[in-house]
C-alpha cells in the first residue's frame, strides 16, 4: 500500500499529473491551452483501474476468499465515497483519514468493540440509580441506550457524513490545510522537523 501511494504521490507531481491537475480544476482552460483532454482522462481512468485492481488483490489476500456479493455491492463503492469526502477529495490522503474515521466512529459507537465503546463506557459509570431511572412508558436509561446505540453506527456515521458536508464540504485534510496555510500537509510536517532539526545543530553549536 506504501509502495502504491507513493507511486501516486509522483504521478502526481509528473507533467502527467499537472494536466490532470488542470482539467480537474477547469477542463475548458485546458483545452485552450492545448491538452487533448479526453486522452488525458482515459489515462487517469486506466491508471484508477490499475490501482483499484491492486487493491482488490490485496482484499482478496488478506480475507483469502472473494466474495461477489461483498465485493460488488453498491454500499462498497458508498462507503468508499463517504470516506473520501470526509477526508477530503483531491487528497491521496484523504480517504485514508476518511476511513479510519468512520471506522473509529463505528467501533465508538459498538456494543463491545475492541476498544470499549461508549454504550459500555456509559453503563459501567453511570450510576445505577441513572441507569434504573424511566424515561417515559417504562422505557428505563439502561434500555434507551442500548436501543439506540447498539448495531446503529452506521446509521450515526451517516449523519456525521451529512453533518460534513454541510458544515466541513472541503474534508478533514482539507480544513487542516486551509488552516495550516499550506498546500499539503506533510510538507508542512516536514518543514517543521527541518526547523527542528536545524534548530537542535545550532543549538549544539
Amino acid at each position: 500500500m506504501l509502495v502504491s501511494y507513493l507511486a501516486m504521490q509522483r504521478i502526481i507531481h509528473s507533467p502527467f499529473g499537472r494536466v490532470m491537475i488542470a482539467i480537474s480544476e477547469n477542463e475548458e482552460r485546458a483545452r485552450a491551452v492545448g491538452y487533448n483532454t479526453f486522452w488525458f482522462k482515459m489515462g487517469a481512468f486506466a491508471i484508477s483501474a490499475f490501482f483499484g485492481a491492486i487493491a482488490g488483490g490485496l482484499l482478496v489476500g488478506y480475507q483469502g476468499f472473494i466474495d461477489p456479493q461483498n465485493s460488488f455491492f453498491f454500499l462498497v463503492t458508498g462507503f468508499a465515497l463517504v470516506a473520501a469526502i470526509i477526508g477530503g477529495l483531491k487528497t491521496l490522503a484523504g480517504p485514508l483519514f476518511g476511513y479510519l474515521f468512520l471506522e473509529w466512529v463505528e467501533e465508538f459507537l459498538a456494543r463491545e468493540g475492541s476498544g470499549g465503546g461508549l454504550q459500555p463506557f456509559l453503563e459501567q459509570n453511570l450510576p445505577d440509580g441513572v441507569l434504573d431511572a424511566t424515561i417515559s412508558g417504562g422505557l428505563t436509561v439502561s434500555k434507551a441506550l442500548d436501543s439506540f446505540m447498539t448495531g446503529h453506527g452506521e446509521f450515526y456515521a451517516g449523519i456525521i457524513f451529512v453533518l460534513f458536508v454541510l458544515f466541513v464540504p472541503i474534508g478533514l485534510l482539507g480544513t487542516l490545510r486551509l488552516r495550516l496555510g499550506t498546500e499539503s500537509v506533510s510538507k508542512h510536517v516536514s518543514r517543521k522537523i527541518e526547523r527542528r532539526l536545524s534548530g537542535d545543530e545550532t543549538s549544539e553549536e
